[in-house]
């Protein structure tokens, strides 16, 4: 583990609790934070600001510009850190502290929502673009608040047959949604808050524990418990088997309805109440995932990794990745290989 600091002089950091509440003993310090979760050569400007909405609760608003980055290691924080990212791009890596090796990779792309719930020791790598920006709006609660609230057995129970399940450890899990609706509404009101006063401290105290609310309701009702017959689920996971592991495969609905055992119409229902996004959406969202990984960790180029993962038009290829990514294949590739 690199023994550098990233460089935060060019960050306005402030935190606080809320004007109209009893001053709170912060228990976490943002400064500190953000340092354990890079601990690299990372350089970053613009603003952190979290506020202290109840013991072992916060609301932070991030709007930051990465100036220079590379992977490096960092401590997960034991709880949840929910969080909904507005803005950016970029990968990073979780493993148990004895199995480097077996790190998982997770991508950051704007309009997604995501949990990651620590019960010990877990540590992560963090590959951030240089000159790319990050907002985002994230929920951190410690443990103890969580028990407070109910939802610490909730999530010790999570495991990788959660609908939003991306990464499931002895300690940890990582789940990720395309954000909702309301939840989006939500966070994007809080980021453009800079009245200090009591007022807007009243405002952003109402819109985190609106989010907190949608946020427990998520992980504690996946969309699959709501409406999905218990008949269907093995149907459905095998659906989604059968495209992450051969996202090359020029599925179509009745190709993969068939294969999985389910009609059409059952599995396109059934697949958005289940994962909370269409067949075809989460069709490009492994293929595009699959390519960057290719391309950023494997050394593939763009025309191989659009190939490779079932885009017979390179151009097309870049185009989804653009969209989705917020830059170019050539410009991912080149941000994660400059020295």
């Amino acid at each position: 583990m690199s023994n550098h600091r990233p460089d935060l002089s060019a960050l306005t950091i402030e935190e606080r609790g809320l004007r109209h509440a009893q001053p709170a003993e912060l228990s976490a310090d943002a400064r500190a934070e953000i340092e354990n979760r890079l601990r690299g050569s990372e350089v970053l400007a613009g603003q952190c600001r979290r506020l202290c909405i109840r013991p072992g609760f916060y609301l932070g608003l991030y709007d930051i510009t990465v100036i220079e980055g590379s992977p490096e290691a960092g401590e997960v924080p034991a709880g949840l850190t929910t969080t909904v990212l507005l803005e950016g791009a970029g990968q990073s890596w979780v493993h148990l502290p004895a199995e480097p090796a077996a790190a998982r990779p997770l991508t950051y792309a704007g309009g997604m929502t995501y949990f990651c719930f620590s019960d010990g020791p877990v540590l992560g790598r963090t590959r951030l673009p240089p000159h790319s920006r990050f907002r985002a709006v994230e929920l951190r609660m410690e443990p103890d608040f969580l028990a407070e609230i109910g939802l610490l057995e909730p999530l010790r129970a999570t495991d990788a047959e959660h609908p939003l399940c991306h990464v499931a450890l002895d300690v940890a899990w990582v789940g990720l949604l395309r954000t909702p609706e309301r939840l989006a509404m939500l966070a994007a009101t809080a980021s453009r808050m800079t009245d200090i006063a009591v007022a807007g401290d009243l405002a952003l105290e109402g819109a985190a524990l609106d989010m907190l609310f949608i946020a427990a309701e998520l992980i504690r009702t996946p969309p699959d418990q709501r409406s999905v017959p218990e008949r269907e689920l093995e149907p459905l996971r095998e659906a989604r088997r059968l495209i992450l592991s051969s996202p090359a495969e020029p599925w179509t609905i009745a190709t993969l309805a068939r294969r999985a055992g389910i009609g059409e119409k059952r599995l396109k229902a059934g697949f958005r109440a289940r994962f909370n996004t269409s067949v075809n959406a989460f069709l490009q969202e492994v293929r595009l995932e699959r390519a960057y990984r290719m391309m950023t960790q494997q050394g593939a180029s763009v025309t191989e990794a659009a190939l490779a993962v079932g885009y017979a038009n390179p151009s097309h290829f870049a185009e989804m990745f653009r969209r989705r990514y917020g830059l170019t294949p050539s410009a991912a590739i080149r941000a994660v290989r400059a020295p």
